[in-house]
């Protein structure tokens, strides 16, 4: 590496020290220092510079008192999973799910009578996130269920009706990582609601949203998602190239909200160490 070139990591580097030990003035005791790997630096730092750092370690529900949090058809608890102290997520069992969404008359059906997926979550009360970075580790269980767990990003909470509040978000199939084709490559997948759940994404453009990721079901496993305006990209386990990129958020450039944590019926979901990096309401990539 050059002189030159060293210099100019060396002060991205200063300059997201700087930028990871601001203060978030609303809780001091939710912002930390994050760790970013080197492989990211160059492509982050301008756009992070200024921004603040929200974290929540997700060791307890007494965490998050005093904030907003919406509980859109799930319960929540403490919980230590696999000697970790977390916060399990679980959908209620009076929701119901669509049955059959590769069908779509069935499914076009049980959505009008109501039914869903996707949309059951928790959300909680961040500051309004527009780019930057949040990293969260995620476990699912039991084992004999797909095992979906993941992260809603730009969350806009319908008052009247939660289930069909507005987001995006990328999550995990953990059990099929381990599957043949083609349900290996459907391991991690980007959707947004409302208008673009995932059976849909998939019959429109396959293969797009969806990617293989190498996933041990049952296991603390670390997702993080980048967003800068229209663009986002998904990695697993400090992976230094992303299993997803999108580079059409289906909500556009501007979209803005919270931080929600997602699970699907039947799964009992771990969450631990969100951390949230806001970049500075001006900057996109």
């Amino acid at each position: 590496m050059l002189p030159s070139k060293r210099n100019v990591f060396k002060g991205a580097m200063v300059g997201l020290t700087a930028l990871l030990l601001s203060v978030n003035t609303a809780n001091a005791e939710r912002t930390e220092s994050v760790e970013i790997a080197a492989s990211h630096v160059h492509s982050m730092s301008h756009s992070l510079i200024g921004g603040v750092t929200e974290y929540f370690p997700l060791r307890s529900l007494d965490e998050l008192k005093g904030m907003r949090t919406d509980r859109v058809a799930v319960n929540v608890e403490d919980a230590t999973y696999h000697g970790y102290e977390a916060i399990k997520v679980a959908v209620q069992d009076t929701h119901q799910s669509i049955q059959n969404p590769l069908d779509p008359d069935l499914r076009a059906q049980e959505a009008a009578a109501g039914r869903c997926d996707g949309c059951t979550f928790l959300n909680i009360g961040t500051r309004p996130f527009h780019n930057g970075i949040i990293e969260v580790d995620v476990a699912s269980t039991p084992r004999n269920t797909i095992g979906f767990v993941g992260v809603f990003f730009r969350v806009q909470v319908n008052e009247r009706q939660p289930k069909k509040s507005k987001y995006e978000g990328f999550y995990l199939r953990p059990e099929n990582s381990l599957a043949d084709e083609p349900f290996r490559n459907f391991a991690t997948q980007y959707f947004a609601k409302p208008g673009y759940p995932w059976y849909e994404l998939r019959e429109q453009e396959p293969g797009k949203y969806e990617a293989y990721a190498d996933l041990q079901p049952g296991a603390w496993t670390r997702l993080r998602i980048e967003v800068f305006g229209e663009h986002a990209k998904f990695y697993v386990n400090n992976n230094p190239e992303p299993v997803l990129v999108v580079d059409e958020l289906k909500h556009g450039a501007d979209s803005m909200g919270t931080i929600a944590l997602y699970t699907e019926p039947n799964i009992d979901a771990y969450f631990k160490n969100l951390k949230i990096v806001h970049a500075p309401h001006h900057d996109s990539m």
